[in-house]
């Protein structure tokens, strides 16, 4: 399930079509790693259905507003006024891939915790 979510989060965050999102993930590393997929040189992805699939299972299963508000808990502690909307030009100094590993590593800690049914620390 997880490298569902990411691979949708992904396409949405890259803004990519299905079919692009399929190729690239064929040959990005990052993006792999990002949706904990291994493939080795010269293997690809060729079920273009791939992502529409995983669509079609999460709208089936995911729960969104107890996703959503995991999502917020984690977050929350890192805001200093939370009822306060701000936004800078500090998310655009952080590479591309820098932001994938880190929301990779918070979305899985969140799910994890969902699925084992434990609160956040």
């Amino acid at each position: 399930m997880q490298g569902g979510i990411a691979l949708l989060f992904l396409k949405h965050y890259e803004n990519l079509s299905d079919a692009k999102l399929v190729e690239n993930l064929s040959v990005n590393s990052n993006y792999q790693l990002f949706c904990g997929l291994v493939l080795q040189n010269h293997e690809q992805i060729r079920d273009l259905s791939l992502v529409s699939r995983w669509r079609s299972k999460l709208a089936h299963y995911l729960d969104k507003d107890l996703f959503q508000s995991c999502l917020q808990r984690e977050w929350k502690p890192s805001l200093s006024h939370p009822h306060v909307h701000k936004q800078d030009a500090t998310c655009y100094e952080w590479s591309a891939t820098a932001v994938l590993h880190y929301l990779s590593h918070q979305c899985q800690v969140a799910l994890a915790g969902m699925h084992l049914g434990l609160s956040p620390t």
